[in-house]
């Protein structure tokens, strides 16, 4: 498994940078991004300001403060727990439904298998039949004999 790399704007702005300048608030009225496991690779997710969960080398994974707390993530990061425990109470109950919406349209968007095109059938162009002409049929004139005179 991999770490999906893409996020999903919604409608308030991200309540968390990178800094910690702004409040820290609920990770799902941000940018947010589904924890998959495995590790960042080049590029840590976090570096787009995003309030997202990080492992491994990622600044932010020391102090836990941007890995959400649900399902999807629970066992996958070993890095961050130390803030969890830290985590406002405004955070807990309505973040974990958008986080359920969320995790399931991305699972959907991502992984989604491309239908499989079905081929068009040619439609075979049906041959006008030709309408034979009938002959008309000449009528053979009747000879009329010719009467014998003067026998």
């Amino acid at each position: 498994m991999y770490r999906i790399a893409q996020c999903i704007r919604l409608r308030r702005p991200p309540p968390v940078t990178h800094s910690g300048k702004e409040q820290l608030g609920s990770v799902a009225t941000g940018l947010y991004v589904l924890a998959v496991g495995g590790n960042h690779g080049h590029k840590c997710v976090c570096d787009a300001m995003l309030g997202v969960p990080c492992e491994g080398s990622c600044p932010a994974a020391s102090d836990g403060r941007f890995r959400p707390e649900g399902p999807e993530t629970d066992g996958l990061a070993t890095s961050g727990t130390k803030g969890m425990r830290n985590r406002l109470p405004s955070q807990s109950g309505a973040a974990d439904s958008s986080r359920l919406w969320l995790s399931l349209y991305l699972l959907r968007h991502f992984y989604r298998e491309e239908p499989k095109k079905k081929k068009k059938k040619k439609k075979k162009k049906k041959k006008k039949k030709k309408k034979k002409k009938k002959k008309k049929k000449k009528k053979k004139k009747k000879k009329k004999k010719k009467k014998k005179r003067f026998q």
